[in-house]
Formats: C-alpha cells, sequence, structure tokens
C-alpha cells in the first residue's frame, strides 16, 4: 500500500489492484468534484466483501495523508469504525455454501462521506433483498446464518438458555454444524467487541442476542396433526415458553395464533384453525420478519455510528450478490438476476457512449454501430405487464396460485425475443439473460413475493415488555389499496440505486474466483470463462468490437504502413487516408462502417486492420527480396576476395620480396655512383668552390637518402601492416568461428534446458488441470447428485401432499355424492310413492266397477239360468261344466304364465344389483363415452315389453364380462342424474306401470296380460282381492310371498352407495 500511496494523483508505476482503483477514485473526486461510485461484482465467494473492505481502508489511509492532525485522526476514526462495522453485518448477514464459507446473504451500497478537502467524514450503509429463507432452514452442505451457531458456541449461551447446537433442527437442516477452520466461539467475542466499538450499549447487545435465541427456540417449536387441524407438539412446548419468555410476550396469545387466525368479517369475529402446514409457515413467516427486522436494526444502528448529516462528496461502494444460476432457480434468483441485469445494461450503456463520445470528438461517423442492448430483457421482468407485474397481480387476487402466474406470463410473453417456455416444461419458464438462458420454477413464487405476516402477531410483538421487541416490528397498517409486495420493493429499491449510480462517475472492479475447489494454486478454465461471461467482462468485449477497437495516431500508423503508399508526408491526415483508401479500394471492409480518419487517429474494425496487416506482409515481402539480394551479393563479394587472397597469397609475397630486392640493388647502384661521383669530386674540387659544391652535393645527397629510406621504411611497414591485417583477418574469422560454435552449443543446451523445464512444467500443469478437474467433476457429481436427491425428496413430498390433497378432495366430493343422490332418491321415491298412491286409488276405482259389472252379470246370468233351468237342466249343466272347466283352464294358463314372467324378471334383475358408478376409474370414463347410449339403453331396461320382461340389449355385448352393466332391481334401481327430467318422467310411469295390479289398464302396457277374469265369477270360491290370483308387482314380492297392494308397503328403493375410490 505505501508505493501506492506515494504515486501522486496517477497510477503509473504499480501494477493494477484494488487499491490502485481506489486510489484513482479518490484523485478524480478531488479533481472533478463530482461524486463517484465502485461497483464489485462476482460470483459467491469470489472475494466482492474483502475487496469492499480493501478499498475502504485504502480510501481511509489515502484521505489522511494530508491535513491537521485532528483532520487525520478524524479519518482514522471513521475507517476504524467501518472496519469494525463488518464482523456485524457478516455474523447477522453471512452464511456458509458449498461455494463459500462466508459468503454474503444480502447486498449492501455504502457511501463513503467526504468533506470538501477530501476527509473522509462517515459512511452510510443501505442493504438489499436479505436471504430470508436462509433463517429457517439450509441446503445440504450449508448454514444458516452465522449468528445462531455464534449463540450456541458462545460464552454467553447458558445465559440466553441455548443448549448444544444439535438439539435445534433448523441450524442442522444442512448437515454442516462446524467450518474447518473457523472457531465460532472466537467469532461471538469478536462481534461482542465490534458492537461495543461502534457504541452499543449492554442492553442493546442482551436485547439482540436474546432476539436470536427467540428465533431459535419458536423455530424448533413443532406442530401434530388435531384431526383435520393441528396443535401443538407437547414434546416441544418448552421451547414456546423459552421464546416468549425471551420475547417478554403472551405465550398463550402467541400459541393460540400460531394454530389458528382470527378475522372479522361484517361485525362477525370467526376463527379458522390451521392445518400443521399452516401452522409451520405462520412460524416462519414470524421468525423470518424478527430476523429480517433485527438485521435492518443493526444496519441502522451502525448507521448513527458512523454516518453524518451532510457531505460533500461521497464514494459509493456496491457489493451486490453476483448473477446466479443454479440447477433449481426460485424468486430470489429472479430478483438477483433482475440486478445484475440492470447493472450490466448501465455498464453497457456507459463503456458505448462514452466510446462514442470519443469517436465523435474526432469527427467519426458512428451512425452505423449498433451495440448488445438487453434492454428488452430489462422490460420483461420490469415492464407495466413484466413478469414482476403480472406475480402482484396474482398476489393481489384472493385465490392466486402459481400455476396462474405461469399461465399468464406465458400468455403474455410467448412471442418475447428474451423469453421461452419448454412444452413437457409444466412448471418453469426460461428467461435469455446476458450472461446466459436461466429456468426458474414458478412453485411458491407467490408465498415468497408475498413474504406477509398477520397483524395479529405484529400486535402481539409489540405488546412486548421489552421497549426492544416492543420497537422490533413496524404496527399494523389499514388495508387500503394496493400492498407492496417483496418484489415490488426490491424493484423501486433497485430504480433507486441505479439513480444514484447515474448521478456519479462510475469505477468497477471484477472479481474472479480460480475455481471451486476453495484450494490455493489451482485453475479451472471453465469456471473462470464463465465468471467472466456473467460479470460482463465477455460483453464489454461485444460492445468494444462493436465500435472501433483499434486506434491508432496518425504518427504510428504512417510508420507501420507508409511503405504501402511511399512518397513524401506532407499532411499526416491525409496520408493516412491514401494509404487506408488505396489498400483497402474495392475490398470488403472499404465501408467507412470499417475504417474511417479522425483528427488524431485511425479508427479500424479489426477485419480492416487484418486486411491492411495482410497488405503490409506482401509489400514488405518484396522489398525484402531486393535487401535479400543485395545482402547476397556484399556477402559474396567479401568471400570473393578472401577466396582471391587465399590463392594469390605466394605470388603476392614474391612480388613483395622482389620489390625489396630491387630496391636494395638500386640503392647499392646509387651508393656506388656517390662513391666515385665523390672521388671526381674530390680530385677535381678544390678550395672554397669545391667545398661548397661539395657540401651542396652532399646535403643532395643526404636529402636523397632520407626520402629513400623514408620509402623504404614505409614500405617495410605498410608490408608488416599487411601481414597484421591478414592475421588478425584470420585470427578473427576462427574467434567469430568459435563463438558461433559456442553460441550454438550454448543455445542448442538452453534449448534443450528450456525444452526439457517446458515439458515438465506442462506435463505438471496437465497433472494440476487433470487433478482440477477430476475434483471438479466429483464435486459436481456430488453437487448433482445432493441437488438430484434434493429434487427427489421435494418431489416425493409433493407427491404425498398432492395424495393428501387428492384424497381429502375425492372424501368431500364423495360426502357431496352421496349427499346428492340421497336427496335426488329421496324425491324419486316421493314421486313414486304419489305415483302408486295415484294408481292405487284409480285401480280401486276400476275394481269397483268390475266388481259392479261382475255382479250385474251375475246377477243377469243366474236369472237366465234360473229362467233356463225349468226348460232345459241337462243343457244348463253341461254348459255350466264346460264354462267352469273353461275358466279353470284360463286360470291355470294365466297363473302359468304369469308365474314364469315373474320368476324369469326375479332372476334377471337378481343379476343387476351391483352399482352404475364402478370402482375402476378407467372403467368409469369408458362408460361415461357411452353415457348417453347407456341412458336410452337403460330407459328399454326399464320399460315394460309386450312380454312384461325386461330383454338384454347391444350394450351388454358390447362390454367385456368385467365391464358390463348390471340390470337395476326394485331394490337398486339407477341413480337419477342419469336421466333428464323427460327421462325422469319416463322412469316414474314405467315404476307406476310395474307397480300396477294385474287387471289395471296399466299392467304390463295391455300387451298379451289379460284385463279381466275369464269365465264364470264365485265370490266364495274367488275374492274380490285375493293375493293368490296372480304373481305380479302388486300380487306377489320379490320372494314370492303374497301381498296385499292396499297394505303399506316397504321401501323398495335404496339409493346406491358410492364406492371407495383412494385407490384410483
Amino acid at each position: 500500500m505505501p508505493d501506492y500511496l506515494a504515486e501522486g494523483e496517477v497510477i503509473k508505476k504499480n501494477k493494477p489492484h484494488s487499491w490502485s482503483v481506489a486510489h484513482n477514485t479518490y484523485y478524480e473526486m478531488l479533481k472533478r468534484k463530482q461524486n463517484q461510485c465502485v461497483l464489485v461484482s462476482g460470483e459467491s465467494g469470489a472475494g466482492k466483501t474483502e475487496a469492499v473492505k480493501i478499498v475502504m481502508k485504502y480510501l481511509g489511509a489515502v484521505s489522511s495523508l494530508t491535513g491537521t492532525e485532528a483532520q487525520k485522526q478524524g479519518s482514522a476514526d471513521t475507517g476504524r469504525k467501518l472496519m469494525m462495522a463488518s464482523p456485524i453485518l457478516e455474523g447477522f448477514g453471512n452464511a456458509k455454501t458449498v461455494r463459500n464459507d462466508n459468503s454474503s446473504r444480502f447486498g449492501k451500497f455504502v457511501k463513503v462521506q467526504f468533506d470538501k478537502d477530501g476527509y473522509m467524514k462517515g459512511a452510510h450503509t443501505t442493504k438489499y433483498l436479505l436471504e430470508k429463507s436462509r433463517i429457517v432452514t439450509a441446503s445440504e452442505g450449508e448454514r444458516c446464518y452465522h449468528a445462531f451457531y455464534l449463540l450456541s458456541q458462545g460464552a454467553d449461551a447458558k445465559k440466553y438458555g441455548i443448549n448444544q447446537p444439535s438439539e435445534y433442527r433448523f441450524i442442522n437442516s444442512g448437515n454442516c454444524i462446524k467450518i474447518d477452520g473457523v472457531d465460532d466461539g472466537a467469532d461471538y467475542q469478536e462481534c461482542l467487541t465490534a458492537m461495543t466499538g461502534v457504541g452499543m450499549t449492554e442492553e442493546e447487545k442482551d436485547a439482540v442476542w436474546a432476539t436470536v435465541a427467540g428465533v431459535m427456540n419458536l423455530l424448533t417449536l413443532n406442530f401434530q396433526p388435531d384431526g383435520e387441524y393441528s396443535k401443538i407438539d407437547g414434546g416441544t412446548s418448552k421451547y414456546l415458553d423459552k421464546a416468549v419468555e425471551l420475547w417478554q410476550i403472551d405465550g398463550a396469545v402467541l400459541g393460540k395464533e400460531l394454530i389458528s387466525t382470527t378475522r372479522e368479517a361484517r361485525g362477525d369475529v370467526f376463527t379458522k384453525n390451521h392445518t400443521v402446514p399452516q401452522a409451520v409457515d405462520s412460524r416462519d413467516a414470524l421468525c423470518k420478519a424478527t430476523y429480517d427486522e433485527l438485521f435492518g436494526w443493526l444496519v441502522e444502528k451502525l448507521n448513527t455510528t458512523t454516518a453524518v448529516e451532510s457531505s460533500e462528496f461521497f464514494i459509493g461502494l456496491l457489493d451486490i450478490f453476483g448473477f446466479e444460476h443454479f440447477q433449481l432457480n426460485s424468486f430470489e434468483q429472479l430478483c438477483i438476476n433482475l440486478a445484475n441485469e440492470t447493472l450490466q445494461h448501465h455498464y453497457n450503456t456507459y463503456i458505448f457512449n462514452k466510446d462514442m463520445d470519443e469517436c465523435r470528438a474526432e469527427g467519426v461517423d458512428v451512425t452505423m454501430i449498433e451495440f448488445p442492448d438487453n434492454t428488452p430483457c430489462l422490460k420483461l421482468i420490469t415492464d407495466k405487464m413484466g413478469i414482476i407485474a403480472l406475480l402482484d397481480e396474482q398476489c393481489a387476487l384472493g385465490k392466486g396460485t402459481d400455476e396462474a402466474f405461469l399461465a399468464d406470463v406465458v400468455s403474455n410473453h410467448s412471442k418475447h425475443p428474451f423469453f421461452e417456455k419448454k412444452t413437457l416444461a409444466k412448471t418453469s419458464f426460461i428467461i435469455k439473460h446476458y450472461a446466459g438462458d436461466v429456468s426458474y420454477e414458478v412453485a411458491h413464487f407467490l408465498e415468497k413475493n408475498k413474504d406477509t405476516l398477520k397483524d395479529d402477531m405484529k400486535v402481539i410483538m409489540r405488546a412486548s415488555k421489552s421497549p426492544f421487541i416492543a420497537g422490533l416490528l413496524p404496527a399494523p397498517v389499514e388495508k387500503s389499496g394496493k400492498k407492496i409486495t417483496v418484489g415490488g420493493f426490491f424493484k423501486s429499491q433497485l430504480f433507486q440505486l441505479m439513480d444514484i449510480i447515474n448521478s456519479t462517475n462510475p469505477h468497477w472492479i471484477r472479481c474472479i474466483k480460480p475455481h471451486p475447489a476453495k484450494k490455493p494454486l489451482m485453475w479451472h478454465g471453465v469456471s473462470v470463462f464463465n465468471q467472466l461471461s456473467s460479470s460482463g467482462v465477455i460483453g464489454t468485449v461485444k460492445v468494444r468490437k462493436a465500435g472501433f477497437p483499434i486506434r491508432i495516431y496518425h504518427d504510428d500508423f504512417i510508420k507501420r504502413f507508409r511503405m504501402l503508399k511511399p512518397g513524401p508526408v506532407e499532411d499526416p491526415k491525409h496520408k493516412c487516408e491514401e494509404i487506408c483508401s488505396e489498400t483497402l479500394k474495392g475490398g470488403e471492409y472499404h465501408a467507412r462502417k470499417y475504417c474511417q480518419v479522425g483528427t488524431a487517429r485511425v479508427f479500424l474494425k479489426n477485419e480492416a486492420y487484418f486486411a491492411l496487416e495482410d497488405a503490409i506482409n506482401g509489400a514488405a515481402g518484396k522489398y525484402i527480396e531486393v535487401i535479400n539480394k543485395w545482402a547476397r551479393m556484399w556477402a559474396a563479394s567479401i568471400i570473393a576476395k578472401e577466396i582471391d587472397f587465399g590463392k594469390n597469397k605466394e605470388a603476392i609475397l614474391a612480388n613483395i620480396r622482389l620489390t625489396l630486392q630491387l630496391q636494395a640493388e638500386e640503392a647499392k647502384k646509387r651508393k656506388e655512383i656517390l662513391e666515385e661521383e665523390q672521388g671526381d669530386l674530390a680530385a677535381a674540387i678544390t678550395g672554397q668552390t669545391q667545398m661548397v659544391e661539395h657540401g651542396k652535393r652532399q646535403q643532395l645527397l643526404g636529402d636523397e637518402k632520407k626520402e629513400w629510406d623514408y620509402m623504404l621504411t614505409a614500405f617495410e611497414k605498410k608490408k608488416e601492416e599487411l601481414i597484421i591485417w591478414r592475421r588478425n583477418m584470420i585470427a578473427k574469422q576462427e574467434a567469430e568461428h568459435k563463438k558461433q560454435r559456442e553460441e550454438v552449443v550454448e543455445d542448442e543446451e538452453e534449448t534443450r534446458a528450456a525444452w526439457t523445464a517446458d515439458e515438465d512444467r506442462l506435463w505438471n500443469l496437465i497433472a494440476n488441470a487433470a487433478a482440477s478437474e477430476q475434483y471438479a467433476r466429483d464435486k459436481c457429481r456430488e453437487d448433482e447428485k445432493r441437488g438430484r436427491n434434493a429434487v427427489m425428496e421435494q418431489e416425493l413430498d409433493d407427491w404425498a401432499e398432492i395424495v393428501v390433497d387428492l384424497n381429502q378432495s375425492y372424501n368431500e366430493q364423495k360426502a357431496k355424492e352421496e349427499a346428492r343422490l340421497a336427496g335426488e332418491w329421496k324425491n324419486l321415491l316421493e314421486d313414486v310413492y304419489q305415483v302408486q298412491a295415484e294408481r292405487k286409488a284409480e285401480w280401486l276405482a276400476q275394481q269397483k266397477y268390475k266388481y259392479d259389472s261382475r255382479r250385474r252379470e251375475t246377477s243377469e246370468r243366474r236369472r237366465v239360468e234360473h229362467m233356463n233351468a225349468a226348460v232345459r237342466p241337462a243343457d244348463r249343466a253341461e254348459e255350466r261344466a264346460a264354462f267352469d272347466l273353461k275358466a279353470k283352464l284360463a286360470r291355470e294358463r294365466q297363473n302359468n304364465q304369469l308365474s314364469a314372467e315373474a320368476d324369469k324378471l326375479v332372476d334377471k334383475m337378481s343379476t343387476r344389483k351391483e352399482t352404475l358408478i364402478g370402482t375402476d376409474m378407467a372403467r368409469q370414463k369408458k362408460i361415461e363415452k357411452l353415457r348417453q347410449e347407456a341412458i336410452a339403453e337403460e330407459k328399454k331396461r326399464w320399460m315394460c315389453g309386450k312380454e312384461g320382461i325386461y330383454k338384454h340389449d347391444a350394450l351388454s355385448q358390447r362390454l367385456s364380462p368385467n365391464e358390463r352393466t348390471p340390470l337395476h332391481t326394485h331394490s337398486n334401481p339407477p341413480p337419477s342424474h342419469l336421466f333428464s327430467q323427460s327421462q325422469r318422467s319416463t322412469s316414474e310411469e314405467i315404476l307406476a306401470c310395474r307397480l300396477s295390479p294385474p287387471g289395471s289398464p296399466d299392467y304390463g302396457s295391455g300387451s298379451g296380460s289379460p284385463t279381466a277374469h275369464e269365465g264364470p265369477y264365485s265370490p266364495e270360491t274367488e275374492p274380490l282381492f285375493s293375493p293368490v290370483r296372480t304373481r305380479s308387482a302388486a300380487g306377489l314380492d320379490l320372494n314370492g310371498n303374497p301381498v296385499n297392494p292396499m297394505s303399506p308397503q316397504p321401501n323398495p328403493i335404496s339409493p346406491p352407495k358410492l364406492g371407495n375410490y383412494a385407490g384410483n
């Protein structure tokens, strides 16, 4: 850090780091007099929270470099308080997940406040979307919030009545109470110290931990069935007593409210008892609301300690959840990914607009450039008829369901380009986010979006004797207008956050997790690439690629590509335009959208730049060929000279020796000539003249000698230099050859060593990659297996609930159906009895008329017989015997026929005692398809034919023996719901016909049945109401016993009983 602090306003020497981002952000705030923000993103476990703490610590250090001691001390104290707030927020808002042992399960935006001189004054924290489901449960291998484990392992556990963690089922739901290398007891003490450091009193600390202990006890309370409803499990009622003791509330009222709900409608108060799942939901809702409000209270308490009312500038630090894509994604993932989608939209817009402003400043046309825009995806979620709005609409309905919500979403957005609904996925939909497609399960969407707590629970908590508990939950409000939901509140919070970010100058820190194994010195390429995609880095590349990613200054462009257009450079911009136009002319990338020349730089797309590179490589090839020719010629001339010198070496030396010999002989001759001349001169010259001439001659001879000596010396020197040059040349060549051989040997050794090292490093990397891949594969298998088991368990639970609901619905439907059938049969019986009474009255009248007629006929016959008795006694006796015989035969024939018909009718009816409603649902569906035909055929079965019996129809032949519907008897007639009103009237007529006695006009429909006695009538031998006349519906019962039609009959019709369809 000291090296970064010593850099000044701009980082020039040090490498990119979170410190460099904090450094540049701070000095840009001072230089521009503008608010700044740092957006930290990454997946769980990538180090977002640590990066925020690093930035916060650096801001505290850089803001206290200058100023008075008081200003430095104030900045240092503010930074110390901010750092002490971390253990509190992490203890109550962080939890262990499969990806991170200390994962933040909430988002936060920290405004670090500065005065006009740049000294840190305070900080204000805003929280976003605490994960409430982690309060009551955790997935396999994960934990609930740290606070529960800190308290259970802390030194004050007994003080709050907390026992071993294994006793509390919910904190052990993930089967992971301990974290390797973590001491929860020591973290509890650190959290207490931090609470003291930020200014919390002993009463406040005690109330906070008492609230946590109350949540732990209440979540351990169980419920058991009490008939159709629920009651508190007596074995766990002690936890309820402990919770109300800690919260200082009325236990009886709370216990009653957990298992029932009291409502008021139109002045009437009624109580609705809860089932076991409803009681559990009520308990969990109270615990979630209490813990969430406790966490909110802690954040506000930290703000009162660290924040100031006003400041000149601020630097915002956003620590938000990263993009999430799990095997099972729910409402929480939708909100989290909405936040990331919104931040990515801001990032794309900011980067692209800044890029386009830079292009416009140099006169570049950017009208044809398009960049990746995720605005339609945001509108899909947040628009007026978006997914959240449709979800709120279903929550506002009294009977809204998750299935209805999904149907609304599909109906409104089935053709949206960022939406997809697979045919086989009955309970999920897909949103195409910038980082990938995510499938969301709609189960419990409405429940999580409502997240409502009954007002009666709020009243109970606010009636606590503890001021802290009483002020924790908000007071109930009047239910007027549309109630805000979790999704709606989060959306409004997100819009407010974006308003703040848009008013600042943004900076970004992307945290990348190298691998999921939680071990050092490992790298997983696939995981890193996925994080780069989800964090928007790949999106940034796309944005830059959409514009002009390659930008080269004019001078550098000319140096690089000048050979494409040789010639003088008068105007750099004009020269660049000539190079681009000549090179790209007629090509695929000549359009302005691929290459434009600005006032100071040349703007190129990748395609145009590669085209220029190909052109420069082709042009360079020609020049390189010429240079190679000249280089080869020069090297050949040097080699030729060396070869010629080697061949003519002896000749040159011989010439040199001959030249030296000739010079020596010439010098000898010159000497002899001089000596002769000197002798002649000495003899001839005398006196002064001779002396002068001799002196002159000697001088001339000396000068000539000096000249010759100089020439000889120069020749000798030249010869020695030539010999030395040749020796040096040979030695130099030998040294260079030796050096080259040594360098080649060294290069080979170094190359071989480098290859060996690279090979070893490569094998190590391959081994590490294989180990990482194997570990990741094993981890993925474990996660997949764990997720599959969880999904299977959830599906089994869902099926169990569905079976229970089906059985309950069936029982209710069965009871309703039986009641309805009983009522219909009762009405039918009343109608039958009424028709029977009417028929009896009509029959009595007919019998009376027939009786009077027979008496008149008998009187007339007796009168005639009396008159004829005296005339023809023998004829009368024979006629009487014949008449009696005829009457007897007629009665026997009638009795035999009716008896046979009655026996056949009884046999056929006894085979039709099964109910129409089959026990098999498939059989019932098949029979339902033939319902209309069955109704017509049933009417035929109940119609009395000319023979007075039922005849089988084609329906019985069409069905299998097991599916064949039996004919109905008196004891089991067909249900009335199979007949319409007209058909019911027909059935009443049929029953009336069946109940008509022999001899009545309706008996047997007049087909083959006698309506009057044949033969003479004898009151003594045949009473008027003889029960043994015929075996008919009014004369004999189904067992063949005689019945008096005037006597009251038992109810021959009983309503059918429904079968048990639980197995179907």
